[in-house]
């Protein structure tokens, strides 16, 4: 490669008058600029202003001689190579190897043969054109690294706010992350609906470091905003699809499982588009269940093709349920060995509960033996205990705000459905958020959350669709059970359910009264449970058995496509909680 010609900045240091004259005119005839210093005290003081390419110096000087000048030179700008060629009288071979040791270059002896000073001069020229274009480089590579920085500094900020980490913090849920790089392209968020149903959504993006954490921005908005707002799993499932699509190229796609823990009812469903098996375990870390990837990732299917259709499991005790990315089973340890799904239940299994995330960080540790692992780690463990489900809510009724004194107006809301609407419309949320607008309190959105959901179901699969709630009870009649619901709601031509709200007083007291109607033929109402009994009825039951338990007033009109149910609207939580 031939460089051309460039002009350089030379520092001529000589405490000769005559030597620095001569010099300067042969130096500017080759078209270099020149700066002069007459000892080494003044080459060193004019140094950063004069930045020169290039310094020829005596080597016998008064004051800082030649050598003790160089050093001093190269020590000041040590980011920045600067040649020092020494002019000397001296030939003495011990005095020239001490100035080429000393920061010397090269040197030329006096008297300065002019061709060979030129021949010199344009061997370093050309190699001090490649370190200032090195030097230039370096310093625009430290300066994209700093910006690299400030972004991913800014980004992971960004995707911590956007996670709602505070969320996190659910009494259920324990987990570990570990990014392969600075940002994850694992992303964990959990919820709970105004049911109290606790959802949790682990999703894996392609790849990993900030491009893939960018993947899976889109998924956060609609779970948490719709898991707020009461929709399904099923339902957040398909718009989270639907936006991926809409928003990531076609090579851009997300694995994801998503996870409803309803206490309420003892049901668990499981969504798994791509990620690992999920496995559900008892107490004694026995496998109960496990949940292998059935659908698609996210972003890949149409709306039309989109299979949103859930797994689902009784809860009859206390369960753990154990999902991860493929980072982690992925891990690879000595000789390439995968940490795979065996040494996982194993650690699980012979954890403490509450500790299994501990162990099992710490038996992936183990596995790597300081080795970095390749892809983004994701562990979530849901510990679902009965007794700390019961707590929560007794700390929810007793921490929940009491407005005692606020003014409850009367308003009246009315809504029916036909067929169509009935098939694609979830009424629920939306009447939630017609309540949210009235500023009820967070205990009663729940609990009228859970009455809607229970009288609204109750008129759709019952007074509609015919279906009998003792299909339940049998082994595997929990998924047969939907299975024949989707497949009868899919068939249906006709029918209508009508819904009313309206906030009443009476004896001064307000209280809203929910209306539930449906055009079925309806069914005998004298064998509904009572609210005692909420805890020993059966699947069949335990529905309208929880409605009676929240309701001061809960009443089926004959012929049984008519319920009304009265909500107060102004009470102190009845239960306390447990020292």
């Amino acid at each position: 490669m031939q460089i051309s010609h460039v002009p350089m900045t030379i520092l001529v240091v000589d405490d000769d008058r005559m030597i620095r004259m001569l010099l300067r005119r042969f130096l500017e005839s080759c078209e270099h600029r020149v700066v002069e210093a007459s000892s080494g005290e003044e080459a060193i003081a004019c140094l950063a202003e004069a930045n020169p390419d290039i310094v020829l110096m005596d080597m016998v000087m008064p004051g800082m001689d030649g050598i003790e000048t160089a050093r001093e030179i190269k020590r000041i700008r040590d980011e920045r190579w600067i040649p020092v060629i020494f002019l000397t009288a001296l030939d003495n071979e011990a005095d020239l190897v001490a100035a080429l040791s000393g920061g010397g270059d090269d040197y030329l002896t006096k008297p300065v043969n002019f061709p060979i000073l030129r021949a010199k001069l344009s061997a370093f020229e050309r190699s001090v054109s490649l370190n200032k274009r090195v030097h230039e480089q370096s310093a625009e590579l430290a300066r994209y690294q700093d910006r690299s920085r400030e972004e991913l500094r800014v980004a992971k900020h960004l995707m911590g706010r956007i996670v709602n980490g505070d969320k996190l913090a659910d009494p259920f849920l324990s987990y570990w992350t570990s990014a392969a790089e600075y940002l994850s392209g694992d992303l964990l968020a959990a919820a709970r609906t105004p049911g109290d149903v606790l959802y949790v959504m682990l999703a894996d993006g392609v790849g990993h470091g900030l491009t893939a954490s960018l993947n899976v921005l889109p998924v956060t908005q609609p779970f948490y905003t719709m898991t707020a707002k009461g929709f399904s799993i099923v339902e957040i499932a398909r718009e989270i699809n639907s936006k991926v699509r809409q928003l990531l190229p076609r090579d851009r796609f997300i694995s994801a499982v998503l996870v409803s823990v309803d206490m309420i009812t003892n049901r668990l469903e499981v969504w798994n588009g791509g990620i690992p098996k999920v496995y559900v375990l008892n107490q004694q870390g026995k496998v109960l269940q496990e949940f292998s990837s059935k659908h698609l990732p996210l972003g890949i299917l149409s709306e039309s093709m989109f299979d949103s259709k859930v797994e689902a499991m009784s809860i009859t005790e206390d369960i753990r349920v154990l999902m991860y990315s493929d980072g982690l089973v992925e891990a690879e340890g000595e000789g390439n060995m995968l940490y795979g799904q065996e040494r996982l239940l194993t650690a699980f299994a012979s954890a403490q509960s509450g500790q299994e995330t501990t162990a099992i960080q710490d038996s992936i540790v183990d596995h790597l033996q300081g080795r970095a692992h390749h892809d983004d780690i994701s562990l979530v463990v849901l510990n679902c205990q009965r007794e700390v489900a019961d707590r929560m809510h007794l700390q929810s009724q007793y921490t929940d705000e009491y407005a005692a004194e606020k003014s409850v107006a009367g308003w009246t809301f009315s809504l029916e459905l036909g067929a169509s609407e009935l098939k694609r419309v979830n009424a629920i949320p939306l009447l939630i958020h017609v309540l949210d607008q009235m500023e009820i309190t967070r205990r009663q959105r729940s609990e009228i959350f859970l009455i809607l959901t229970e009288l609204f179901a109750n008129a759709l699969d019952h007074g509609l669709l015919q279906l009998d709630s003792a299909l339940k009870e049998s082994a595997g009649g929990m998924d047969d059970y939907f299975d024949e619901r989707a497949d009868r709601l899919y068939a249906m031509q006709e029918g209508r359910i009508c819904l009313d709200l309206a906030v009443k007083h009476e004896g001064g007291q307000p209280y809203l009264q929910i209306d539930v109607r449906d055009s079925g033929p309806g069914f005998d109402v004298s064998q509904q449970p009572s609210a005692n009994v909420l805890q020993d009825v059966k699947h069949s039951g335990k529905g309208i058995a929880l409605v009676r338990s929240l309701c001061q007033q809960v009443t089926f009109h004959p012929p049984g496509n008519h319920v009304t149910a009265a909500y107060a609207l102004r009470r102190k939580p009845a239960l306390t909680v447990a020292a």
